[in-house]
């Protein structure tokens, strides 16, 4: 009977060794469980303070570009604020200029005594009556063809460019204001072959 309770304790025994090790076993995977979960939640957490270093550095950065802009607007605002004065300055002298401007070309320019000239020309040639003008003044000027043949006529101004060209005209009369000072060309030719006799009058109206 010894034996037999020997034996009955031995098994119990065994048997609580047995479902001590399942215990221990599944206890020892929970605690790997919970190491893993500890290291990923580690991980987890090094990660998160990485993006959050990260974006503290990124707002560093913003924050010092929003300085930079917010001094270089200043800076604009500044350089505008001298543009505009210099606008305004600019405008009065311009405004200044125009008057001084108005009231030159509001005075009435005084026409002096009318110049006239009998031109008798051979044939195919031709008289250039060379007069010194100055904005804004004019000149007046009046061509006969005394004779049956037409005068060929034309204006060239100081660069020798020809400004106005009346073609063949028995008689014209046309006045011109200078644009540039210098000396101005009336041209008067005979365009057949025979002498004629032409007349030209001009009047120069000047600033007084």
């Amino acid at each position: 009977m010894n034996r037999t309770f020997a034996i009955l304790v031995i098994g119990i025994l065994v048997i609580g060794i047995i479902l001590l090790g399942v215990f221990l076993g599944q206890k020892m995977s929970d605690i790997n469980d919970l190491k893993l979960q500890l290291s990923e939640s580690q991980q987890t957490a090094m990660s998160v303070q990485a993006q959050l270093t990260s974006c503290q550095q990124n707002l560093a950065v913003s924050q010092t570009q929003l300085n930079q802009s917010q001094q270089n607007v200043a800076t604009l605002q500044t350089q505008l604020t001298g543009c505009q004065q210099n606008t305004s300055s600019l405008q009065t002298q311009l405004n200044e200029c125009q008057g001084k401007l108005d009231q030159c070309m509001a005075q009435p320019l005084i026409c002096g005594q009318p110049v006239t000239n009998e031109l008798l020309l051979p044939g195919h040639y031709g008289h250039s009556f060379n007069i010194d003008l100055q904005p804004p003044e004019n000149l007046q000027v009046e061509i006969w063809a005394t004779s049956s043949t037409p005068a060929k006529a034309y204006i060239q101004d100081p660069s020798g460019k020809t400004i106005k060209d009346f073609g063949q005209t028995m008689h014209t009369n046309f006045k011109f204001t200078a644009e540039m000072q210098g000396t101005y060309s009336v041209v008067i030719e005979n365009p057949i072959g025979e002498t004629r006799t032409y007349r030209v009058t001009y009047t120069i109206c000047h600033k007084p």
